[in-house]
């Protein structure tokens, strides 16, 4: 049996369960409750499509669980590295100094600042968030930005060759953050580029897109590129998940 066809009886059976075990009024776990509505859209969705609705559910979920948490504690011995995106953990205040090292407007082709205090840091885990100034600085030279963002990270793994590495994906924007410059439409390209470079490179790639809406302007700031507060908590959670801190 395929495995799409596996998830859909396992959520049919949880159903079916909840109603042969319930009393009159039912009380749905969030399990059952995310099973009714993957079956309810399941006819006008494609397999794949639900899969993803499913997985993403449950990466939500597994966020959700660790937002609350001492993040300045469990980032202890990490490092994030990067843009804007960075630097609004310090914003927020929800890491220390030691932890981000990073300046607004910074790109790939231009930390070489950030590098050196990485370094001189040696931190057990490092994450890389960048991309937001990437495209317009490489002016959509996608091939050009990937080569960059290798280089650095080969010098990275060749001066700090205990420390974990992950790149984090470019955040979604919504349609007035796209429509800021002739290239931030094409974020998603570059994202997958990047997936792919992670692949070759045998580099964990986290993707935490799920845990914001790009068509929902409250969930972001007035430009339209960045989240708003509740967005980075989840997004610590979900990294500190996948990298096991």
């Amino acid at each position: 049996m395929k495995k799409g066809s596996v998830i859909i009886l396992a959520v049919i059976v949880i159903i079916a369960a909840a109603f042969a075990f319930s009393p009159k009024k039912i009380t749905y776990p969030d399990e059952v409750a995310l099973g009714k509505e993957v079956l309810t859209e399941m006819s006008q969705r494609d397999l794949a499509t639900v899969e993803t609705s499913i997985s993403n559910a449950q990466k939500r979920k597994r966020a959700n669980k660790r937002e609350d948490l001492n993040f300045k504690q469990i980032y202890e011995n990490a490092i994030i590295m990067g843009d804007s995106m960075a630097m609004a953990l310090l914003d927020y205040q929800l890491l220390n100094p030691n932890q981000v090292v990073s300046k607004r407007g910074r790109t790939v082709g231009n930390n070489e600042e950030d590098i050196a205090v990485v370094k001189g840091l040696s931190p057990q885990t490092l994450f890389l968030q960048y991309g937001l100034n990437d495209m317009p600085a490489f002016r959509g030279n996608i091939d050009g930005w990937i080569t960059a963002y290798e280089g650095m990270i080969n010098d990275l793994k060749e001066s700090l060759p205990a420390t974990d590495l992950y790149v984090i994906a470019i955040t979604p924007l919504t349609s007035k953050g796209q429509s800021v410059n002739e290239y931030n439409h094409r974020y998603l390209e570059f994202n997958e580029a990047l997936k792919t470079m992670c692949e070759r490179l045998e580099i964990k790639f986290i993707d935490p897109g799920f845990l914001v809406d790009p068509n929902d302007m409250e969930q972001y700031q007035a430009d339209g590129i960045h989240p708003g507060y509740s967005y980075f908590p989840k997004w610590l959670s979900y990294m500190a998940d996948e990298a096991d801190l």
